[in-house]
């Protein structure tokens, strides 16, 4: 009778911690996958801005207004700032214990990983 309760009890035992193991590796793919989605559609934004400063720039050649290029200096600067702040937000996103699965710090980083 002992016997079977110890070999119960160790039978719960290593239940509970396989099924947290389990949790943890599904829960860190989830993340994963969220991450690369997330920066995969960050990339999408920030080629859609590339281009929109791309026609501005050209259309502003057209006209030749030497006034407004610095428009696009200023779009140029707003767009790396976008950049940080796209990232940093990220990764203040996902919980700390699992911010050891990130691979970036910054957009070139994060950029490298999904192309």
């Amino acid at each position: 009778m002992l016997n079977s309760g110890i070999w119960f009890l160790t039978g719960a035992v290593c239940y509970v911690f396989l099924q947290k193991i389990l949790n943890t590796a599904k829960t860190v793919y989830i993340l994963q996958e969220s991450i690369d989605s997330s920066l995969r559609m960050l990339d999408g934004a920030d080629s859609a801005m590339g281009e929109a400063i791309k026609f501005k720039k050209d259309v502003i050649n057209k006209e030749k207004k030497p006034e407004a290029k610095e428009d696009i200096e200023k779009l140029k600067e707003v767009r790396e700032v976008w950049r940080a702040l796209s990232i940093i937000r990220l990764i203040n996103s996902v919980p700390e214990r699992y911010r050891i699965i990130l691979k970036f710090d910054n957009w070139r980083q994060a950029m490298r990983l999904i192309k």
